[in-house]
């Protein structure tokens, strides 16, 4: 949620001695402001809670909320007014994150400071952000290595109202614990840059047969999985370049797919200063193969360099909701020449409310460029946005590298409103 509220309470207002239950919820970039009628101090840009009310969170997620006092939650009064956490993240609001101690329901966490509970851990959370295209819902994934992760209360997770399910339906647990906030974590790291597949998505050195886990491997899982994470650690400095020896599976449930968790990659605010570590080359794939398929709708690829696969780089098929952002399509690693996928760089077919790039969002961007067929090509699906996407350039814009069928092209069927920051060089 995203809202306003004046004198507070931008995301949650609880007045009147009521009681409210949040569960598995994200409250995010929410504002308290003062009446422009009234001088008044603004309070609890999350959640206010005065008058005898009560308020119970459970596995949500509380961040980057605006306010005065507690801008992630605030209490009138801690003792008449309380507020309940558990299995509960609260994280980088501005303004504080409580304005006094809520009552800690155990295995919850707060970043930065303890002013919400000096019994409450304050580590960082290491969160990662997910929008969902076509709607204004946002979340934050947990990234590796965030202390969130498995470090829930599995017994409020099983028991109502959090029901072994997150906000998505995801079933808790993934691990041996469920994570706290609103968002369970199933990740699938890929290790290795080899094309093997026994079934088995492992850490180096563990479990059967190879004993690590490729980039097929995790497809595989994810595909049998719902609301999956696909990170990558593999050792080395430097690209990561990934060879399939076939067509990789097409993805048919939603996942998450970031090549920035690679050590050292980076969007920054452009294509012309992003660090993009993890490359698939579809050389050796097969004259049809395409880099990657989506038919699964509500997933999210960010980080990827996707060349020189016999037909196109990016397929969006028949679901909707995906969300393309920070990606080379269509030339090398460092973004200044051509290596070419046969096809498009990115085909939409039948799929609606896609998002590839956005508008005033830092590093969330596309080169599309070198490839043999148009960089964009829509033929059916209805309300798609492009945006900040640089077409038929280099990664620094300053020459060409042409989209031989063209730039963008939209057919009958198919919508895509061309958004602010497009640069089209082609």
């Amino acid at each position: 949620m995203a809202q306003v509220g004046f004198f507070g309470g931008g995301g949650v207002s609880n007045d009147n001695a009521g009681t409210i239950n949040i569960v598995n919820s994200t409250i995010s970039g929410n504002s308290a402001l003062p009446d422009p009628n009234f001088q008044s101090v603004i309070y609890g840009g999350g959640i206010r809670n005065s008058d005898s009310g009560r308020v119970y969170v459970t596995n949500s997620t509380i961040a980057d909320n605006k306010g005065g006092q507690g801008a992630r939650i605030y209490m009138a009064d801690s003792f008449v007014a309380p507020v309940t956490l558990k299995n509960t993240i609260v994280s980088n609001n501005i303004g504080g994150n409580c304005n006094s101690y809520v009552t800690d329901g155990g295995n919850n966490l707060q970043y930065p400071g303890t002013t919400c509970s000096n019994t409450i851990s304050s580590a960082g959370s290491k969160l990662g952000s997910q929008v969902i295209a076509g709607t204004p819902a946002i979340l934050f994934p947990l990234l590796p290595g965030s202390p969130a992760i498995n470090a829930g209360n599995n017994t409020v997770c099983a028991a109502a109202p959090i029901s072994g399910v997150d906000q998505r339906g995801v079933i808790r647990p993934q691990g041996a614990n469920c994570d706290i906030g609103a968002v369970e974590m199933n990740i699938l790291t890929v290790n290795s840059i080899a094309d093997t597949d026994d079934a088995s998505c492992d850490t180096i050195g563990n479990g059967t047969g190879n004993k690590d886990c490729t980039l097929r491997e995790a497809i595989n899982a994810a595909n049998i999985s719902l609301g999956s994470f696909i990170y990558f650690n593999i050792s080395g400095n430097g690209v990561k370049t990934i060879s399939p020896a076939s067509a990789l599976p097409s993805l048919t449930k939603p996942v998450v797919i970031d090549g920035t968790t690679q050590s050292g990659a980076s969007c920054g605010t452009s294509p012309a200063n992003a660090t993009l570590l993890i490359e698939i080359n579809g050389t050796n794939a097969g004259q049809n193969s395409s880099g990657l398929t989506f038919s699964g709708g509500t997933s999210t690829i960010r980080g990827l360099v996707i060349n020189h696969f016999g037909s196109n780089g990016i397929n969006f098929n028949t679901k909707d909701n995906n969300l393309l952002e920070c990606n080379f399509i269509g030339t090398n690693a460092a973004g200044n020449t051509a290596a070419v996928n046969g096809g498009d760089g990115i085909l939409i077919n039948g799929s609606s409310n896609n998002i590839l790039g956005q508008a005033n969002v830092v590093g969330s961007w596309n080169l599309i460029s070198g490839n043999n067929g148009v960089g964009i090509r829509v033929i059916s699906g209805k309300s798609n946005i492009a945006a900040s996407n640089w077409v038929g350039s280099n990664s620094s814009g300053t020459a060409t590298i042409r989209n031989q069928g063209g730039g963008i092209k939209i057919l009958t069927g198919g919508q895509l409103a061309l958004s602010s920051g497009n640069k089209v060089k082609n």
